[in-house]
């Protein structure tokens, strides 16, 4: 099978039957309006089971809005004909219930060859990276197809997005007892408790590397900019990179680029290793977490406790990222 490895969703999975003939959605319930697009789109196909994650936050001032759009979502998937079957689970749940919740998720997939969609365009970061590793790792999960929708233009809310961090900790399924070497950022709009986490790294004198989402689209330029000067990163020189927004397999390269030079330049009996730190757009994350599963690097985040209601409006294109197909991993060259 001729295929690149990611494009417009339409027409990655026109490109071979397989990936549509039978397919497990999982996603989300969100109140972003852009969770229902890959539902929507994969319930139109006539062969799909849909099951979608609803995240229950801890209690805020946001949560009778969030409430609110949560019946908005179901009342539009109800309009559509999308039948689905919702899956509860707390934000804040333990690395054993996420693992859980997936296995429930995909314990009735059919034994004859199908596609799991997973759908990570309002997914949180603790459940994507673990349920991700957990498809890659699966021989009962034949092809692995995992899909993003973007937000109409100028859709994000201009308040903060998210409120309320938790402590930094590595992400479920993605500790390292190696020290890492080399922390790499990928900044977004909001730096979420990062600025401790960069004083311990340039304490202990190690290096930082930052990924920029390029190009960022207008009007977000400014807010990124501002999240690399708040942070007191550098935006020139070789520990400074532009990364393409919507190309997971190119911040793969990157970080594999970044690797390399250290290995390069250490020490023979030093053990090299990097850590990461996702706070960019989703398909920059989802090449961290294949880089990471890849090179079994640590994986560091600060989980808010709490999302505005009004995050993103609208729906924009929505692209896919084919991984596994036909039980086997796909591989960069």
């Amino acid at each position: 099978m001729s295929l690149d490895p990611w494009g417009p969703l339409r027409w990655l999975v026109g490109k071979d039957a397989s990936l549509s003939e039978s397919i497990l959605c999982l996603g989300s319930l969100s109140f972003e309006e852009r969770s229902l697009a890959v539902p929507v789109l994969a319930g139109g196909m006539g062969n799909a089971e849909i099951r979608l994650l609803r995240v229950d936050d801890p209690p805020s001032g946001h949560s009778t809005a969030i409430q609110a759009a949560l019946v908005r979502r179901r009342a539009a998937l109800a309009a559509r004909n999308v039948a689905y079957t919702e899956l509860g689970a707390d934000l804040l749940a333990t690395d054993q219930r996420i693992a859980d919740v997936f296995h429930t998720a995909v314990g009735t997939l059919p034994r004859r060859p199908s596609a799991l969609w997973l759908d990570i365009s309002s997914m949180p970061k603790r459940y994507f990276f673990l349920w991700l590793k957990l498809a890659l790792n699966s021989a009962d999960i034949e092809t692995v197809l995992v899909t993003y929708s973007q937000p109409t233009p100028g859709g994000y809310v201009d308040a903060h997005l998210a409120e309320d961090p938790e402590d930094l900790r590595p992400l479920p399924g993605y500790t390292s007892i190696v020290e890492p070497s080399t922390l790499v950022v990928a900044v977004g709009f909001e730096s979420l408790g990062l600025p401790q986490f960069l004083s311990e790294y340039r304490d202990r004198q190690r290096r930082i590397v930052v990924f920029i989402p390029f190009p960022p689209g207008q009007p977000y330029a400014q807010r990124i900019w501002q999240t690399v000067q708040r942070l007191g990163l550098s935006t020139v020189g070789p520990d400074s990179r532009r990364v393409a927004t919507l190309d997971a397999f190119e911040t793969v390269r990157q970080l594999d680029a970044v690797l390399a030079g250290d290995q390069a330049t250490a020490d023979r009996r030093e053990q090299v290793s990097v850590a990461l730190a996702p706070y960019g757009p989703k398909p920059v994350s989802l090449g961290m977490c294949l880089f990471a599963m890849e090179r079994d690097a640590a994986v560091f985040y600060t989980q808010p406790r709490s999302y505005h209601p009004a995050y993103t409006s609208g729906t924009g294109p929505s692209w896919g990222y084919l991984l596994k197909f036909g039980g086997r991993r796909l591989k960069l060259e």
